[in-house]
């Protein structure tokens, strides 16, 4: 009986590692995923905030709420008609203190943001400069770049990690105890076997 429960537990053990294995890869592929849609997402608000400014004498559209920038962005008759587009779960933020201003005139362009997301996701946060590059911000750094942007709006929770990375990470740290335990419950049933033989 010990010896078909550490036969069970040895696989039990062999199929966690490779679920769990192939639960971390399938989460660092939607972390890429993530990272890659996000950026893309950023560029297009910066690209539609350009196109405002370049309609209305250099002056970005008003950006005190995601309402308020989506109605800007959206008004008939503007040459980009689409939506802000969803962080997953939640609506990019624009920088409320930008509103309104010249673009080509905000100074440290490359340091102040102009649309971000409202939580966090993998310690890193997804945001776009007044001159249009990209960059995920760490925790630790993102209060000097919102207080440098003069960001003021409280930030919202963390994103959720996707289940795969969650159940992998388990079923990895669950593996050792799994393969050890079904080891010495195999090797006790052999030797109890030997024990009945002699």
């Amino acid at each position: 009986m010990q010896r078909r429960t550490g036969v069970i537990l040895l696989w039990l053990s062999a199929f966690s590692f490779i679920f769990g294995t192939l639960s971390t890869v399938f989460g660092q592929a939607m972390t890429m995923t993530h990272k890659v849609c996000s950026s893309s997402n950023l560029k297009e608000l910066h690209y539609a905030a350009s196109v405002y400014a370049e309609n209305h004498q250099g002056k970005l559209p008003p950006l005190g709420s995601v309402s308020e920038a989506r109605a800007a962005l959206n008004s008939p008759g503007r040459s980009v008609s689409w939506e802000i587009i969803r962080a997953p779960g939640r609506l990019y933020q624009p920088n409320p203190t930008l509103g309104g201003k010249v673009l080509d005139k905000i100074a440290d362009a490359d340091q102040i943001v102009l649309f971000y997301e409202p939580g966090e996701r993998y310690g890193y946060r997804a945001v776009v400069f007044a001159d249009g590059h990209t960059k995920r911000i760490p925790r630790a750094n993102w209060p000097t770049v919102k207080k440098q942007s003069g960001i003021t709006l409280p930030d919202g929770p963390p994103l959720p990690e996707p289940m795969a990375t969650v159940l992998g990470d388990v079923l990895l740290k669950l593996f050792p105890e799994l393969f050890l335990v079904g080891c010495l419950l195999f090797l006790s049933g052999k030797l109890t076997a030997r024990r009945k033989r002699a």
